[in-house]
């Protein structure tokens, strides 16, 4: 009886945490260890969470790139280091980013450009530089922009 209460309490938990946003495995690892859960009781409910599909390091490494991408306007150098600090695998990471096209990270580049970028161009480049995208890809932006506007 003891045993189904803490399994209901750690599935609780859980249930929380997924309610704001998607995890990895590390994440609900680490924050069931902060809460008190033990270990070989974490790691049954991780298993359980793989076998019902609601974990799944890479699904969530390509719905966070797709975002990064488009809504954050992030890079692949940025997008890596944060998944790589959320605990996701180096390979995972790298299977995720197989799927990611050049020409997406061309269109997130060209829509900020052209939402704030060609007031100071040089401003919106070091932003884009900081934000982990390729200078090669900066630069293709904004040689575009020149070609279709001047």
């Amino acid at each position: 009886m003891e045993k189904q209460k803490k399994n209901k309490s750690i599935e609780n938990y859980c249930s929380l945490l997924f309610k704001y946003r998607p995890r990895t495995e590390q994440e609900i690892r680490k924050k069931c260890l902060e809460k008190g859960f033990e270990s070989e009781e974490i790691e049954l409910f991780i298993g359980e969470l793989y076998r019902l599909k609601l974990l799944d390091d890479l699904r969530f490494s390509r719905m966070y790139i797709d975002d990064g991408i488009r809504l954050k306007v992030k890079g692949k150098f940025i997008l890596t280091q944060e998944l790589r600090a959320l605990g996701v695998a180096r390979d995972l990471i790298e299977e995720a980013f197989e799927g990611v096209e050049r020409e997406e990270y061309l269109l997130a580049l060209d829509d900020d450009f052209h939402k704030r970028g060609f007031k100071d161009i040089e401003k919106w480049k070091r932003r884009m530089l900081r934000r982990g995208f390729e200078l090669k890809m900066i630069i293709e932006v904004i040689e575009n922009f020149n070609d279709d506007n001047f």
